[in-house]
């Protein structure tokens, strides 16, 4: 290069690009989310913001799910209050920016705590580097259309999962009290993240636990401020009352939930819709249609539910016991440091995909939470050569593109959105992680070497 372009703007800008690229590719691709995010009115507008001021005016916003279909915990209702009664494009550009926000901390930390390095495009690009971008490639290739579906549906789940793996990132850090706030306030905003309560305990974590439980009961105490129930009372019993008794009493089901069944990609969602409807065709487009004939009884449906369910809860809990020694990289460095995370990657990947597998109802924004056990098994395949971990990511990969209506059309998209490709993508997930989690506490690591690491501080 000439000496007199090396210290132009553009051969400046250039470095910039390439010393920081994903940061700048990011960047655009959030700039160009914002203009559909702004021009539609989904859920932030329809549901939560109707809430917020449902709570305001001290009205139950439980009292006709079929109409506003709040169903969640009562925190995001007085969350949304700041914005309630702005105009609706201000309070879409706020919500807008927390997105985006969310999105840029998640990419940051389920990088590191999954034990990335530095990622750069500034030569030379040996093949550790090379390595490092194919990497981040299959996690985003397996999660990122589920970051564009929270966008595009404008839901809380990109937000409650960054806070569930912020968490994840000051467990690894060490620090507890922080760990425990930010799993708190997602247990709160959407009950699932409760979960780790399990993780924090087994770590023996009393300090993170107890903040846990205490902010995500204290967030939802919360609205009470504001107004009480019509009938008396704390939401948060309304809540319960409204959503959870009906769903965990003798006549529901698990997966029965006030929403499109096709949408609830949970396991008992899942398999309730499996069970109860079939795909027929109308207006030459699938639709579902309730079976005349449910495949199981009743009785028969529950014990397969709660079977299924049961299963996921206690193959999670084996797996936290059998292998999960480690909380990161703190007091390591260099090639044992990202060994450390990648332990406890591991970990979080089996309860991040067994939190969204596990819950009532899950739809395709939740699975943001693939992005971890995503990155660790793509780093043991690529980085370590394990094989296993490659084969369990190339079929969640296969079994989640099924479902994608954008490139296959909505006639096969919808077909495999129905089976479950979502679902099943993600116990894929959970199984290597599993997997991987015993084939290291047994064998130690596949493939370990002393050059897996790109030195240099974590950078998206």
């Amino acid at each position: 290069m000439s000496p007199d372009l090396q210290g132009s703007p553009m051969h400046s800008m250039r470095d910039r690009l390439r010393e920081r690229p994903y940061a700048y590719l990011f960047g655009g691709v959030l700039l160009a989310l914002a203009v559909p995010f702004m021009l539609r009115r989904q859920d932030w507008h329809t549901v939560y913001l109707p809430a917020a001021r449902a709570l305001w005016w001290g009205q139950d916003f439980y009292a006709d799910l079929g109409a506003l279909g709040y169903s969640y915990p009562p925190a995001m209702a007085f969350l949304a209050l700041p914005v309630a009664f702005a105009p609706e494009f201000l309070s879409g550009a706020a919500w807008f920016l927390v997105n985006a926000v969310a999105f840029a901390v998640l990419c940051s930390a389920a990088w590191e705590i999954t034990g990335g390095g530095r990622l750069t495009l500034s030569p030379p690009i040996g093949f550790a580097m090379r390595r490092e971008h194919l990497v981040l490639l299959l996690g985003a290739l397996c999660t990122f259309r589920f970051v564009t579906d929270s966008l595009d549906h404008q839901q809380t789940d990109l937000l409650v999962i960054t806070l569930v793996v912020a968490g994840c990132r000051m467990v690894v850090r060490g620090r507890d009290l922080r760990a425990g706030a930010l799993l708190g306030l997602a247990a709160g905003i959407k009950a699932t993240p409760v979960i780790w309560v399990l993780y924090l305990l087994w770590r023996r974590k009393w300090a993170a636990t107890g903040m846990l439980v205490a902010g995500a009961f204290v967030v939802n105490l919360l609205p009470n401020l504001i107004a009480t129930p019509p009938g008396g009372g704390l939401w948060l019993s309304r809540w319960i009352g409204a959503i959870v008794t009906p769903l965990t009493g003798k006549d529901g089901d698990l997966g029965q939930w006030p929403t499109a069944p096709v949408y609830n990609q949970s396991l008992s969602g899942t398999l309730y819709r499996l069970i109860t409807y079939r795909p027929v065709q109308e207006n030459q487009r699938l639709v579902e249609a309730r079976r005349a004939e449910p495949l199981l009884t009743h009785a028969e449906r529950r014990g397969v539910l709660f079977g299924a369910q049961a299963a996921v809860f206690v193959g999670t809990l084996l797996g936290l016991a059998w292998g999960v020694r480690s909380d990161g990289s703190r007091g390591t460095t260099g090639a044992a440091a990202g060994d450390r995370r990648v332990d406890a990657a591991l970990g979080f990947g089996v309860l991040l995909t067994g939190m969204v597998l596990l819950s009532p109802a899950s739809s395709k924004p939740h699975f943001v939470a693939c992005l971890v056990p995503a990155l660790a098994l793509a780093r043991l395949a690529v980085v370590e050569r394990c094989r296993s971990s490659g084969w369990f990511l190339s079929v969640a990969i296969l079994l989640m593109f099924m479902s994608h209506r954008t490139i296959l059309g909505n006639t096969v998209g919808y077909l495999g959105l129905w089976l479950g490709g979502v679902t099943w993508g993600t116990l894929a997930l959970w199984m290597g992680c599993l997997a991987a989690i015993v084939c290291r506490g047994r064998f130690g690591a596949p493939g370990r070497t002393s050059d897996r690491r790109v030195p240099g501080p974590v950078s998206a």
